[in-house]
């Protein structure tokens, strides 16, 4: 096996098993909820990240043409 395909299937196993944390996290979300007593608002993040990232949006807003959300 060429160095090349090593460190290429190794990106891959890292990328894989990244994303089991996300794919993970949304499972046990939950369980979370009802163990921890708290909304899934806060468990998600969602109250931190939504206005994070439209911050970010309007700070950079070439970025939001890019995905082809504003003309």
């Amino acid at each position: 096996m060429s160095d090349k395909t090593r460190w290429l299937l190794l990106l891959c196993a890292a990328q894989i098993f990244i994303m089991l944390v996300f794919i993970n996290y949304s499972a046990v979300l939950p369980l979370l909820k009802s163990e921890w007593g708290i909304a899934f608002a806060i468990a998600g993040l969602g109250t931190l990240t939504g206005p994070l990232f439209m911050a970010w949006l309007r700070r950079y807003p070439e970025l939001a043409r890019m995905a082809g959300e504003i003309k």
